[in-house]
């Protein structure tokens, strides 16, 4: 049976671009739709309810704050590439991230931001068990 064309009669050129037919085997290929935005309500949920178990969130108050959170993301990641690209590395040092962190955000939030992620960092390394690459090589 043919395929329903939408009232367009179907046609196919000679290049086998537009209506010809796949090669047996082969799977079809889904475009993405845009730009793929990264969520945090997951974890804005469980700080709310680590602060405050009584409280909730609207879906709109949910939608504001996950805005907000990807926006400081991005500030920061593109800082820190900024800092990254200045010193000529090819590498994201943990020490871009807490200038750029230094730089972006206000004050106090810095400060606990930075203490917070060396904190976080330190426990990464302890449970992977990687330090820094002297150590590794057991360069002295």
């Amino acid at each position: 049976m043919a395929p329903k064309g939408r009232g367009r009669p179907t046609t196919q050129n000679s290049e086998g671009a537009a209506g010809a037919e796949r090669p047996q085997g082969s799977k079809k290929v889904k475009k993405s739709s845009g730009v793929k935005s990264e969520t945090y309500e997951r974890y804005i949920y469980k700080l709310l309810k680590n602060a405050h178990p009584k409280m909730g969130i609207s879906k709109q108050a949910m939608a504001i704050m996950n805005c907000c959170v990807n926006d400081a993301f991005e500030r920061v990641s593109l800082e820190a590439v900024k800092l990254s690209r200045l010193s000529k590395s090819k590498v994201l040092a943990p020490r871009d991230i807490i200038s750029a962190c230094r730089l972006v955000l206000p004050g106090e939030l810095s400060k606990h931001a930075v203490a917070e992620g060396s904190k976080t960092l330190m426990r990464y390394k302890q449970f992977t068990g990687k330090g820094n690459r002297a150590e590794e090589a057991d360069i002295k």
